[in-house]
This record gives C-alpha cells, structure tokens and sequence, in this order.
C-alpha cells in the first residue's frame, strides 16, 4: 500500500470539513531496521509503557510496563527485567506516572491501584462497578483521571487513600480506549469513533474531534497540535486551539495503536498492527522515517533523553528501544525536499545550484537547525564534492551532511550552552572552574549525539579546563552563566564575542549576551581552513575527541 498524506485545502467554519485535499505519495521513505535492545518477560500483551527518571544526580530511569498478564515489571537499560509486581487478579490495561516513586494501575479487576515501583507495595487501592480501561496522571504526584468503559473518574490519593473528587458518567458512546493529560486539560479517545478534550479541573467538555470512520485508538497534544491514530489505519492532525483539521496521514497499513507527540520537535511518533513504527513532521504530516519492530506495537515511551523510544507490543511481547536521534530523521526530511523540488522540474533526478540551496534550507527549517546556507555558500560547499553543473541527490546529500557537521548557527549553540549551564546549576549563579569545564564537556558530547556538532568541535576536558581559567573575569575561579557562553563559543568553536587581538579579555559592564560583538574568528567548516587575527597560541589547536574518563570526571559519573 502506498503511504499517503492527504492535506486539508479546507477554510470552512467546521474544523473537521476538508471537502478537498491533495494526496501526497511519501514511499520513497525506507523502512529501517533499527533496535538496540530488546526485553523479554511478560507473559501476555504489553498493554503500556513509560519512562521514570528518579530524582538525584546519579539516578538512572527505569522502564515500567503493564501487561494482560497481571502484572507490572521494571526494566533496566543495562540489566534487562529487574523486578515483577503481580498486584492484580485480572489484566492490567494501563497505568500512568504520579512521580518518581508510585505509580496508578487500571484493572479488570475492577480495581485501581497506587503502587510504589521500588518494592512494588501497594499504597492505596480503590474499588470499581466497572471494568478499568485507562489511565493518565494530571501532574503533581497526587491527582489523575481514568476510565471505565464509558465514563470517566478523576481520583485523588492524599498519601493513606483513593478518593474520587469527579466524575462524567456518559464521557463517550462507547469504550474509552486512551486517555492523554497535560497539567490543565487531557484528552480521551473511543471505540465510537471520536476523540475528546477535557478540562482537567472541573471535568468539563471542550470539544469532540471527529473524521475516523472506525475506532480511535490513541490520542496525543501538545501546546499546538492534537493527534489521533485510529482503527481505520489512519492519523488525524488537528490545531488544538482552533480545533480545524490539518492534515490526515496514510501511511500505516493496518490499526494505528498508538501516537505520541514528541515534545518540542514538531513531530509525531506512531505505532501499529503492521509492526511499523514511523516518524512524521507536523503539521504537514510527512513521513520523516519508518522502523519496522517485528511485533505489533502497543505502546510508545520518548524516552526523556529525546534520543531514543521504547516500544512495547505483543506477538511478540517484548520492549524494544530504538534510536530517533538526529541520524536518520535530517537524512530522510533532506531527500523528501530534494525530491519535491526535482518533481517539481518535471521528475528530473538533479537541480541547479539554486534550487539546490531552496531545498537545503527547507530542510534546515523543517528539522530545526537555525542557520541559513547562501546559494554562494552551497556552491562553495558542492564544488568541494563535485565539478557537475546540476546537484545529484548524492552530492546533495553529501552537502547537507557536510552542513550538519560543521554544527548550528551561533545563536542556537548559545541557546544550547545556556540550557546545559542552567540545568547542572540548579539555580546557582556560578560554577568552579572544573565544575564548569565538566558541565561543558558533557554538553558537547550530548550536542554531538543529537547531530549538532561534529568531531571537529570536539574538544578535551584538560584542554577545556586551560581555557575556561581565561573567562574568570568577575570572580576568580568561578565562572557566570555569560561567561560560560562566551567561554562555550570560543573553546570549542572558536567564535570570539569580544573581537580580541591576542589580549586577554575584559569584561564588559553589560552582562547581555546580545551586546557582544560578532566573532572575528569562525571555523568555515570548509576542509577545516580558518579565518583568524589571533596568535597560534590561542587557537583551539588540539581539537580531539571525549573519552569517557574526562566526560566522568574522575569520580563522578556526570558533572552535577
């Protein structure tokens, strides 16, 4: 079956009426075959799966799964199974995370259950006329709402007992199949067809998300996008403030199972009954990439990493974890545009420079990148891979790799050096010079993992270390957050804010990133030559690569 997208041309008053859309083949996406590990132990269909980071530096995340075989097992990345609850006397349908400790199951057995994961004991239990169907945490460890086969329950736990504070006795016409939750709404989907948004305090009606023609198996939103995946094999996305229907997507060919928008990257993962797994861009719903799992999928889990996914399924009932990371979902998004464009040429196999550059930039838009390539740049770039007058799809893909490598615009590193300062100092306003060198070391091996630096950018910890000493300008042996940034952009890129002739830096009175000057010195990322006024004893020289022994920091596993 061919994978289609069909695109909503619609402006009507009705979010849900597109009387006109226009199919776009996507099969030239491959089918990968990816799986790093793969877990076995539940004796019947894993019904759900997720991710819970406990708190602490050196706490490793766990994966928590519930099964049609009554029970709930941890996983570990590195042991495999470490521990099996059997906490329920009928199938378990779904549980969801209060915190870092405890979970909420759903049962057949009528029953719900709070259930610390550490020692599997029971905290609280709640019994139901019903049979349990779904459940999902409203945020803060104490509240979430779950689902009999037509209405809807939200439960409180006050540390000793289960209290039901709401409830809607009629939420859909049929068996809630999912429910999805953020802090202040939450979404459900059913077996009549519609998926519904909620709000989570008072349990009132927001809207009904309707166009399936069969059972709408999964539900997911974020801040922008509300996406459904349904037993008629295809994907709904709507606007979740407007509520107008954007786009459907085709490209399952069997039951989608289950959806899950992954946060900030514009993207929806989905799983199904014909073993696939796929990643598409949204709101244009192009399929970015596709992993065939080997079971049928139940269940998605983006890992809190942003890199990879854990997937739970049955026939097999296994979880697997997969890498999403950068690699794959750039590669195929450059060779959906390349193609676009020579389609767009009458079905031409290459395009001149000028198209060429439109491509390369769409793409960088579609995966994030925030830099923009010239058409004299790409010529200078593709001159270097070829001395054809029009660009192949290799030599374009050859490019854009080159591009990718040589790292992200200024702007977006500074961006990522921010964060990973913020995130390490919990609230402080500076760091030891080692402290800092660590925490910098471990944001360019994770910036390099998710394809935003190359081996080039890579830079020792000793070497770090030396340099970092140079921005302790305010206080001595400490380093700022603005100092970090600029040290970040120097160190490893060779980006200098402050335009220095071989001096020492001084510090300026504003501590406003954006009043630094633009760098003197850039790496051109081409065959590694440099424009620079500075003397060879500054240069970034000794560019090498991370060993894990100065990524651990003697002692400590991660700089915290």
């Amino acid at each position: 079956m061919k994978d289609e997208i069909h695109f909503s041309n619609s402006d009507e008053g009705d979010p849900d009426h597109t009387p006109m859309s226009t199919i776009v083949p996507a099969n030239h996406v491959d089918v990968l075959n990816t799986t790093i590990l793969s877990f076995k132990g539940h004796g019947g269909s894993i019904r759900a799966i997720e991710e819970i980071v406990p708190q602490g530096a050196f706490a490793q995340g766990i994966l928590v799964t519930c099964s049609w075989d009554n029970s709930v097992k941890t996983w570990s990345i590195r042991e495999g199974c470490l521990n099996t609850f059997g906490v329920h006397k009928s199938s378990i349908y779904d549980f969801s995370v209060l915190d870092h400790q405890t979970i909420l199951t759903v049962s057949w057995d009528k029953s719900c259950k709070v259930l610390r994961i550490g020692d599997g004991k029971v905290l609280a239990s709640r019994s139901f006329p019903d049979y349990l169907y779904a459940s999902a945490a409203l945020g803060g460890g104490k509240s979430a709402i779950i689902a009999d086969e037509k209405g809807l329950f939200k439960v409180v736990w006050n540390d000793k007992e289960l209290n039901v504070t709401k409830q809607v006795d009629l939420a859909h016409e049929d068996q809630v199949q999912r429910i999805y939750a953020r802090t202040e709404k939450f979404a459900t989907c059913s077996r009549d067809g519609t998926a519904k948004l909620w709000d989570a305090t008072s349990l009132a009606h927001i809207h009904t998300f309707t166009g399936h023609s069969e059972w709408v198996n999964s539900v997911s939103f974020d801040e922008t996008y509300f996406v459904t995946g349904s037993q008629d094999t295809t994907i709904r996305v709507y606007d979740v403030n407007t509520f107008k229907h954007l786009a459907t997507i085709k490209t399952h060919s069997d039951r989608v199972n289950c959806v899950r928008v992954v946060k900030g990257a514009n993207m929806v993962i989905s799983g199904g009954g014909d073993q696939i797994l796929a990643l598409h861009a949204l709101p244009s719903g192009e399929c970015l990439c596709k992993y065939n799992m080997g079971m049928s999928i139940n269940s998605i889990s983006v890992l809190s990493s942003g890199k990879q996914a854990a997937v739970a399924g049955w026939k097999p009932d296994e979880v697997k974890l997969i890498e999403i990371d950068a690699l794959p979902i750039p590669r195929y998004a450059a060779l959906h545009h390349f193609r676009a464009a020579a389609a767009a040429r009458g079905g031409r196999k290459a395009l001149t420079l000028a198209l060429a550059t439109q491509a390369l930039n769409a793409t960088l838009r579609k995966i994030g990148a925030e830099m923009h390539v010239s058409v004299e740049k790409f010529e200078q770039r593709f001159m270097e891979v070829s001395m054809d007058i029009e660009v192949s799809e290799d030599k374009f893909l050859e490019v854009f790799r080159g591009v990718m490598k040589d790292g992200v615009g200024e702007d977006r590193l500074a961006k990522e050096y921010t964060a990973a300062f913020q995130k390490y100092m919990e609230g402080r306003e500076s760091a030891s010079v080692p402290f800092a060198s660590r925490v910098l070391c471990h944001a360019c091996k994770d910036m390099k993992k998710r394809g935003l630096l190359g081996d080039r950018a890579m830079v020792s910890e000793e070497t770090v270390r030396q340099r970092m000493s140079k921005f302790d300008r305010f206080n001595p042996g400490h380093i700022a957050l603005d100092e970090f940034v600029e040290a970040a952009l120097y160190i490893v890129h060779g980006v200098d804010r402050k335009r220095i002739s071989g001096e020492r830096l001084t510090r300026k009175s504003s501590k406003n990133l954006s009043n630094f000057s633009l760098s003197s010195r850039v790496l051109t990322g081409m065959r590694g030559r440099r424009v620079s006024k500075l003397n060879s004893q500054d240069r970034p020289h000794d560019f090498g690569s991370l060993s894990g022994s100065a990524l651990l920091g003697g002692k400590h596993r991660y700089p915290y």
